[in-house]
């Protein structure tokens, strides 16, 4: 690894990073999207609705069910806009060399990165395409949580040279 990551500088590498993490969020959320959006998915969530509250059976017809399925959908695609726009701030303040958003995104690409790269594998049977997409994903976060580590960046917070102060023990 350290031979791939010597081919960068720190500003080269934040640009590939911001690029791969964007990335790799357009295709997981666009992933999300498909599989809680799909009709057999939706289906199953009325029927397990009429079956917690058969009361509302009646008043239950296909126009209402067109118009949830609707109201679902735009609620889904106005949250993962949401979480793409925070990702984009994210990055931006990472890009400007805020520690704090170096934090949340090597948090984030070392959570998602094993998570994401494992449900590649667990639904390679099922689905070769998703589990291709998220083998991609999964392997783009730890390409940079490792390259997070790699190029390691100060805490503008702490002096040069300095040592963490030494706790007493009582």
């Amino acid at each position: 690894m350290d031979k791939i990551y010597s081919q960068f500088d720190l500003l080269s590498f934040k640009k590939v990073a911001i690029f791969a993490f964007l990335l790799g969020d357009l295709i997981f959320f666009n992933t999300i999207y498909r599989n809680f959006t799909s009709l057999e998915f939706y289906n199953q969530i009325i029927e397990i609705l009429l079956q917690v509250r058969p009361d509302i059976q009646g008043g239950f017809n296909e126009d209402i069910k067109f118009q949830l399925l609707a109201l679902y959908k735009n609620a889904l695609i106005f949250l993962l806009g949401m979480a793409f726009i925070y990702h984009l701030f994210v990055n931006f303040l990472w890009w400007k060399g805020k520690y704090v958003a170096r934090g949340y995104l090597a948090l984030y690409a070392w959570t998602a990165g094993p998570l994401i790269t494992l449900a590649g594998f667990f639904s390679l049977f099922d689905s070769p395409i998703k589990a291709l997409a998220y083998l991609i994903v999964g392997l783009l976060f730890l390409f940079c949580a490792i390259g997070m580590g790699y190029f390691r960046e100060k805490n503008p917070k702490e002096k040069k040279g300095s040592k963490p102060p030494k706790r007493s023990v009582r």
